[in-house]
């Protein structure tokens, strides 16, 4: 039941950003992943397992890293993501924000919210620019 509310919530916020996430080349799936991402880079596939998986979402999440992405779920991804989306979302995902480790320690060492902010701010710009640029000259390509 709390998963129901919980997926239909998740299911209208992603329409209502689809269109801009579909600019960048993203499925509203995969910006999820990629804004995860931002916390621990290993929390992806598991957030890409439970978006994507018809299972139990809780097992899919979290047994993502050590069991790795289900047989079902590497034949369904090739169907719903094309190649052009896959290479825009690895360049977002290769430039993304570093783990909160690396912005704790760099905000330890400078002291400043400021450039924190800043940093972060350049981060995802520029790795949604990124995206965006590969996705769109992939997309004639593929």
């Amino acid at each position: 039941m709390l998963w129901s509310v919980w997926a239909s919530l998740l299911t209208q916020i992603g329409a209502v950003i689809s269109p801009v996430t579909e600019f960048f080349g993203m499925t509203w799936q995969m910006f999820m992943a990629y804004l995860s991402s931002m916390l621990t880079k290993e929390s992806l596939l598991g957030v890409i397992n439970a978006l994507y998986s018809n299972s139990d979402v809780a097992a899919a999440a979290f047994n993502a890293k050590s069991v790795g992405v289900s047989e079902s779920l590497a034949v369904l991804l090739p169907q719903v993501i094309s190649k052009a989306q896959a290479l825009g979302f690895i360049m977002a995902i290769v430039f993304n924000v570093p783990c909160t480790m690396t912005v704790a320690a760099t905000y330890r060492e400078n002291h400043s919210a400021k450039w924190i902010v800043l940093s972060i701010g350049y981060y995802v710009a520029f790795s949604l620019a990124i995206s965006c640029v590969f996705y769109h000259i992939g997309l004639p390509i593929w």
